[in-house]
């Protein structure tokens, strides 16, 4: 007989703090929703940084954003369509790997409403966090630390300003995805139900306050997660002006011409800036870009040389040059 379930909510977290570090490219992801879009269609992207330990916290851990990738995407008012399997989002990682950044959750925005998170979020984040269990917790059992932010107008201030907002999915919530206890759809976004048995099947009890439910509130399965900016920013980038791909304006080879001239204009001609160009080029949607336009081989090289803050062959600099 399966053992019952009381539903309660998680004490502790996984990851308790999210700094969005590279303040830049969360800026740009929310303005490209809000001018560009017209907040008419929804937004959703992979945020890419590292772990480190919080002293804030007892045992903490931050997870510290450091770019934004946005996948293939075509969305609505009300919905989110993202392509999460396409090729490019296994490039993204890879080159993030090469930095010595990992994939560390998701950002999304959403019209104003009631629920911090709906039904169906709870569900689709429990079955991410599922999928990118690691087993580097002191227990022993397999946890996940891939977080999610939200952004949405808080309408309880004076110009409807964007906020974000972080969490994750409990334990409990993530165990009963995993076993199949939850129903896969979800007929409406405050609360979670319950899968109905097939015959000779038995599915755990489930208790809310006492009383055996199969339907009960979204909020039991979340686990809210400190967020902020940093009060002096040291990105791992130098840069987040490169364009991004999937937006409205396609990406051209052009766009590299016009960046690392810039760039090289903004840094002057003194021996320094020159033996430093590895900051040209220290740009996650560029390092993407290149990927995309040559190889992995090639960006991996230049991936190289901004992790260790050394030279990018010159040679290779005036190549990507002359494309534009």
């Amino acid at each position: 007989i399966p053992t019952t379930v009381t539903l309660k909510h998680q004490v502790y977290r996984h990851v308790d703090h999210l700094e969005m570090m590279n303040v830049e490219d969360v800026k740009n992801f929310v303005r490209f929703w809000q001018e560009d879009l017209q907040m008419l269609q929804q937004r959703f992207g992979y945020m890419f940084g590292y772990y480190v330990e919080d002293p804030h916290y007892p045992d903490g851990i931050r997870a510290v954003c450091e770019a934004i990738y946005e996948p293939p995407q075509e969305n609505t008012l009300t919905s989110l369509n993202v392509k999460k399997d396409d090729e490019e989002v296994k490039v993204a990682e890879k080159i993030a790997d090469r930095l010595g950044l990992e994939l560390i959750g998701c950002i999304f925005t959403h019209a104003p409403r009631e629920e911090l998170l709906t039904s169906h979020e709870v569900v689709d984040l429990a079955k991410t966090q599922l999928s990118r269990q690691v087993s580097t917790h002191f227990t022993g059992y397999p946890v996940s630390k891939f977080v999610c932010c939200t952004v949405s107008l808080d309408k309880s201030t004076r110009d409807g300003e964007a906020v974000p907002n972080a969490f994750m999915v409990s334990d409990m919530g993530v165990a009963l995805v995993r076993d199949g206890v939850v129903s896969e759809t979800q007929p409406d976004d405050t609360h979670i139900q319950l899968r109905s048995p097939e015959k000779g099947e038995l599915l755990p009890q489930v208790l809310e306050s006492g009383r055996e439910t199969t339907r009960f509130d979204a909020s039991w399965f979340i686990v809210r997660v400190n967020e902020s900016a940093p009060k002096k920013v040291r990105s791992f980038f130098c840069s987040s002006s490169f364009p991004r791909a999937n937006r409205l304006v396609a990406q051209t080879p052009k766009d590299i011409t016009d960046h690392l001239t810039r760039v090289a204009a903004l840094a002057g001609p003194s021996p320094v800036a020159k033996k430093e160009n590895w900051r040209r080029f220290a740009d996650f949607h560029l390092l993407l870009y290149v990927a995309k336009l040559f190889d992995l081989d090639t960006a991996f090289s230049i991936c190289d040389c901004v992790r260790n803050r050394q030279p990018v062959d010159e040679g290779l600099e005036d190549t990507l040059k002359s494309f534009g």
